[in-house]
């Protein structure tokens, strides 16, 4: 935001202190800004420490892919384990893969931290969980607004109208059944 003091008033800036570090294994300098000189201070001091142990590097300039890509290939050579230390199974590593294939498709999962029972009384359902297994609760695939009226047209209805956030990756879509050419009034 543009100073008051540039237009003619008082100035209205919040000041702020950047801290640096250099990195010689690197050859960078690693920099944030704070609010307060004792926090600059204090990140400075941490920072470091860290550089010079090694247990701090600068940031990386590396994609999601190539991070996924380093993932898949440490588990597949079993340099990248699961929680318990076990090397991951083939058909796991499979489901990373496929995964990481569709970049716009995100799923959840709860996992059982105990085995228990679950019961949902409304769908006459009920099932046995063991501990660490998951439920798939949810799939998600993110959309580019223009892919959803062809997405209706293919499969039998119609886009009728779209409400579009203009600040955040959203929309909600109105379908409607497309009238069948064989249907009579």
């Amino acid at each position: 935001k543009a100073c008051a003091s540039r237009s003619g008033g008082r100035c209205n800036c919040q000041p702020t202190y950047q801290a640096s570090v250099w990195s010689a294994r690197e050859s960078t300098r690693i920099r944030k800004t704070f609010p307060t000189l004792g926090e600059a201070r204090a990140w400075r001091s941490e920072t470091q420490t860290g550089v010079r142990r090694g247990t701090l590097r600068a940031p990386a300039h590396t994609t999601v892919r190539e991070a996924a890509e380093e993932l898949v290939a440490g588990m597949k050579s079993g340099r990248v384990r699961t929680r318990s230390g076990d090397v991951y199974k083939p058909s796991a590593i499979r489901s990373y893969e496929a995964a990481l294939r569709d970049e716009r498709r995100i799923e959840m999962h709860l996992r059982s931290k105990q085995k228990q029972t679950v019961r949902v009384p409304a769908a006459d359902f009920t099932c046995t969980l063991q501990t660490g297994e998951t439920i798939w609760t949810e799939a998600c695939h993110k959309y580019v607004v223009e892919e959803i009226p062809g997405m209706a047209r293919r499969t039998g209805f119609v886009c009728e109208a779209q409400w579009v956030d203009g600040e955040w990756p959203f929309a909600e879509n109105l379908w409607l059944a497309r009238p069948s050419s064989t249907s009579t009034p």
